[in-house]
């Protein structure tokens, strides 16, 4: 009968200690965890967009480029776009034509720590065209390539704010996603930029 009775007490017993082996390894795991990710710094780099704008370059069209009616659709997308950016993925075939050259800048890498490198870039856009270059401060990457375009860049950025720029040709789209991959961490923007148009 002693037995019987020692063998719930062994189990109770048991079970208890599993218990408290189990919640010992979770805790010392979360405590591991903790440090760990306390021992790596924050990243001192943003990266600024609220002031994007993407300028359009165009001429005047000519009729071998959209015709009568095309010319008039595309007078009508071009006063539309800069209230609605959207409103370019409507634009006429032409309008690649006509407005052929964009650049997209207004856009700044701020960093506030120490010295870090920007090793590459990532862009995407929709609707076609290509990326001629990147440009970071005063340096400037040649690409020359559909989306997405990636930039080797390999500079590196001091203390301060630091200016993008990107130059496209025959592009209609008004979204972009820039990925920026520094040497310690990577930052992904997605953004609808300000639409304006310059004839030139």
């Amino acid at each position: 009968m002693r037995k019987i009775l020692l063998i719930p007490l062994i189990i109770a017993v048991f079970s208890l200690y599993v218990s408290q082996a189990s919640f010992s390894y979770f805790s010392d795991t979360e405590t591991i965890t903790a440090e760990l990710a306390a021992a790596i710094p924050p990243s001192s780099v943003t990266v600024l967009y609220e002031n994007a704008t993407l300028t359009f370059f165009c001429h005047v069209p000519c009729c071998h480029h959209c015709g009568d009616s095309g010319a008039s659709d595309l007078n009508g997308v071009i006063s539309t776009a800069e209230k609605s950016p959207e409103s370019l993925e409507h634009a006429p075939q032409c309008f690649r034509k006509v407005c052929s050259k964009a650049v997209l800048d207004g856009i700044y890498i701020k960093n506030d720590g120490r010295d870090v490198v920007l090793e590459k870039v990532i862009v995407r856009w929709w609707c076609g065209g290509k990326l001629n270059y990147l440009k970071i401060d005063t340096r400037t990457f040649e690409s020359n390539s559909t989306s997405p375009a990636e930039v080797e860049v390999g500079v590196t950025l001091g203390g301060g704010y630091h200016s993008v720029e990107l130059g496209f040709e025959s592009i209609i789209s008004p979204v972009f996603e820039i990925t920026f991959i520094f040497d310690d961490h990577v930052e992904e923007v997605y953004f609808i930029p300000c639409v304006k148009f310059e004839w030139v």
